[in-house]
């Protein structure tokens, strides 16, 4: 017992395979089965440890739960606090804390800035009657597809076009925390196999390596000390006499970090760790498994590599200014904006957003403002369908003489209309307030 509440085990989803649940969305489902806001789990595992989680708000807000899946402090603490409530541990592989003595301990690098989701996943799961999880794979770095389904993972609710918490405030995982949209219906589905020969290249390769790194953990968990990733490179660069800055720039890294990594100065992000492994050709965890024999494995002579491994930073490329007003204004002239943002219309025009502003900045903003106006049309319309299927509901509950109960009203909206069980019950809150408003 902690605070009123008598915890129950609640098993990991996907424990003992690559794909498993990460940290911030086994936490979610807790909060969710036990019936409590996540910020009061949060607040009753602090008091199991002492530790008072001073920050658990900056934690449901934005990105701020992503630091409980890769190494931190806090996720360590949470971790001890659920093994003491639950009675058992085995918590690490819904994180990245096996890998906090080999990698950059910066939160850049070590996952994605903001959570991504596959949607066929979360509609599989849902129509199963199983709750969504988020996969921890789904927030690697560089990853932009699930190895599922192959198809894009999605960052932004489609409806609104907002960023979604890693930690939410009612653990709903596949419903939009900002209009209430289910995440689970996008316009549409970009396929691996529609993707360019260059990106498909590479994201077929993280397809196959990231699954065994992840799968790799518990076998590697006893040995990494931390100088894996620079004695092997340095092994590689001394049996083929390759100088720092020859061999930094066959991995496309600057020479004097190159230099640090093999003096053990600092460690390699994990996002630079892969794409220096795509560029040679070699598994991700090879190297950490025994960083000699990998090296010794390794052709002398370094080919180029096999697969395209896009750069970070985007070439600089001067656009017709003319052709960029253009479109713009063809795309002003729309009845109904095409896009969800001004970055989407920058994106399909191959231009930069800033880019876009500079060339034609009034337009722009008219458009953004259009774009915003015809969102919340359709929020409007969403809430008057939303209300107009309430009316219905307790009418057709009113003809079956039945009692007008929460659990009732919820099952009946839901049948009517597409929404999560948090927004019905929000409305039956609604219409239960202009009730007594009426009375009084």
């Amino acid at each position: 017992m902690n605070g009123g509440i008598e915890f129950f085990q609640l098993p990991v989803n996907g424990t003992g395979t690559p794909y498993v649940e990460c940290l911030s969305s086994y936490l979610g489902r807790l909060a969710r089965a036990h019936r409590i806001p996540t910020q009061s789990l949060l607040t009753l595992l602090g008091g199991l440890t002492g530790h008072s989680f001073a920050k658990t708000k900056d934690l449901l807000r934005g990105s701020g739960g992503r630091t409980l899946n890769h190494y931190t402090e806090t996720q360590a603490e949470i971790r001890t606090a659920l093994a003491r409530a639950l009675g058992h541990a085995g918590f690490e592989e819904t994180t990245l804390c096996d890998f906090s003595a080999v990698f950059a301990n910066q939160g850049t690098g070590a996952l994605k800035a903001e959570k991504h989701w596959c949607a066929l996943c979360y509609e599989e799961r849902t129509k199963s009657e199983e709750d969504p999880v988020d996969l921890l794979i789904w927030q690697m770095p560089e990853l932009r597809f699930c190895p599922t389904h192959r198809v894009e993972l999605h960052a932004h609710c489609t409806e609104c076009r907002e960023t979604q918490p890693f930690l939410t405030r009612r653990g709903c995982l596949d419903a939009c925390q900002s209009c209430g949209a289910l995440l689970w219906h996008p316009n549409s589905h970009k396929s691996l196999q529609d993707s360019t020969p260059e990106d498909k290249g590479y994201q077929e390769w993280l397809i196959k390596h990231l699954p065994e790194l992840l799968q790799a953990r518990s076998d590697l968990r006893p040995f990494l000390t931390g100088r894996e990733c620079g004695l092997f490179l340095r092994s590689v660069a001394g049996a083929r006499r390759l100088s720092v800055e020859a061999f930094a720039k066959k991995i496309r890294v600057p020479s004097q970090t190159l230099a640090n990594w093999i003096r053990g100065r600092s460690k390699p992000k994990l996002e630079t760790w892969l794409r220096v492994c795509a560029q040679i050709d070699i598994s991700p965890c090879s190297p950490l498994r025994d960083p000699i024999e990998a090296a010794r494995q390794m052709p002398f002579e370094l080919a180029a590599p096999s697969i395209f491994v896009p750069s970070r930073k985007p070439p600089i490329i001067r656009h017709d200014k003319d052709a960029v007003r253009a479109a713009l204004l063809a795309e002003l002239e729309q009845e109904e904006p095409k896009h969800q943002s001004v970055n989407a219309f920058a994106r399909e025009i191959g231009v930069d957003p800033s880019t876009l502003y500079s060339i034609a900045k009034q337009e722009a903003r008219e458009y953004a403002a259009r774009i915003k106006a015809s969102r919340e049309a359709r929020l409007k319309k969403s809430e008057e369908e939303l209300r107009e299927a309430a009316i219905a509901a307790i009418a057709a509950l009113i003809r079956r003489r039945e009692p007008l109960t929460r659990k009732r009203f919820v099952g009946q909206l839901r049948e009517q209309v597409s929404c999560t069980e948090h927004r019905a019950k929000n409305e039956f809150g609604r219409v239960m307030e202009g009730v007594r408003g009426k009375k009084n």
